[in-house]
């Protein structure tokens, strides 16, 4: 039934399916950026019918391998590198668990020296950092030439934790080499930078991280008063005693922080070291997450990473993502 064609197309496919359809891209050289359509490539039927997949689940995969190939820029690693990340050895399960754990343990070790609670921002964060208090920052707010204050992610929650707690550590990570994601880079700062206005401090103005170019940085200011307008129109009793303030904290630099006296900080944490071997590895956890597995389960269940081997992981990763209770399905902040 049509019932039944959907929801295969949508079930995720197992590392081993992953592996072998990975390995047959790397040795065929396709002259359009999709796959050939069925019947038209008899490598590819063979495989997908052998691993029992539909044309939808392998044309998906291979955009994924695609986009691990592209290197520019933004995205400094080398193809070889993102295929070992993706499905090599060291980029099994058991060792992006292990990564991440290292992460956040910087994150743990830098949330002791400075007394103001850890917020992550989802998702990548609540995986460093083991918390209930959760912000939403998306990097598409802030990626080039989408600079804008989003109405549906207000995080008017987490504005009250900054103005209890005169301040936060704010946890997320990034991968592909680079030092900062862009959440922390651009769209955090373009939202304190909102709220200060919004709130009447009119002398703050819009602080970046020295990774964002001059020219991006105009761009970006060009667009804030409209920014500023929406704002004051969906929350307009805005009130805080100090302005708002972003300081950037990226594991394996200088971790010397001094608060400001006169401003609220908000200390934006890239808890995954851009020179590690896994940078990044709780980054886009639908690609190599089991069904189940999500970092409550994960910080729910530490003995996982005390696991010898990778089969040893990743039947403890299975159980436990079996054992936890289903999650509720996320919700927009309301205004």
């Amino acid at each position: 039934s049509s019932q039944e064609q959907s929801q295969k197309k949508t079930t995720p496919i197992t590392q081993e399916q992953k592996q072998a359809l990975w390995a047959l891209f790397r040795t065929s050289t396709y002259a359009h950026d999709a796959l050939p359509r069925p019947g038209h490539d008899a490598p590819l039927d063979a495989l997908a019918a052998k691993l029992q997949l539909t044309y939808t689940q392998c044309a998906r995969q291979y955009g994924i391998y695609r986009r691990s190939k592209r290197d520019d820029v933004c995205h400094t690693l080398s193809p070889a590198a993102h295929a070992r990340r993706a499905f090599g050895a060291s980029g099994t399960l058991r060792n992006r668990l292990r990564s991440i754990a290292r992460d956040a343990a910087f994150v743990t070790e830098l949330a002791s020296k400075i007394p103001l609670p850890v917020v992550a921002n989802a998702r990548a964060g609540c995986w460093y950092s083991n918390t209930d208090k959760v912000a939403r920052f998306k990097s598409t707010d802030g990626h080039r030439g989408q600079w804008a204050l989003s109405l549906r992610r207000l995080n008017l929650d987490f504005l009250r934790i900054v103005v209890a707690h005169d301040g936060a550590l704010l946890v997320d990570a990034t991968r592909r080499g680079r030092s900062l994601p862009d959440a922390l880079s651009k769209t955090v700062p373009i939202w304190c930078f909102c709220v200060n206005r919004a709130a009447g401090f009119a002398a703050e103005e819009l602080r970046l991280p020295p990774c964002v170019a001059d020219e991006e940085a105009a761009a970006i200011k060009a667009r804030l008063d409209s920014c500023v307008a929406l704002l004051r129109q969906h929350a307009p009793r805005l009130s805080l005693k100090k302005p708002l303030r972003c300081l950037w904290v990226v594991n394996g630099d200088d971790t010397t922080i001094a608060l400001p006296a006169d401003a609220t900080p908000i200390i934006c944490v890239s808890a995954s070291a851009p020179n590690g071997d896994l940078q990044g590895a709780a980054d886009d956890e639908e690609a190599w997450a089991p069904p189940g597995f999500t970092a409550d389960v994960f910080w729910r269940n530490p003995h996982i990473l005390e696991e010898a081997s990778d089969d040893a992981v990743e039947a403890a990763v299975a159980a436990a993502a079996a054992a936890a209770p289903a999650a509720a399905p996320e919700e927009a902040e309301p205004y």
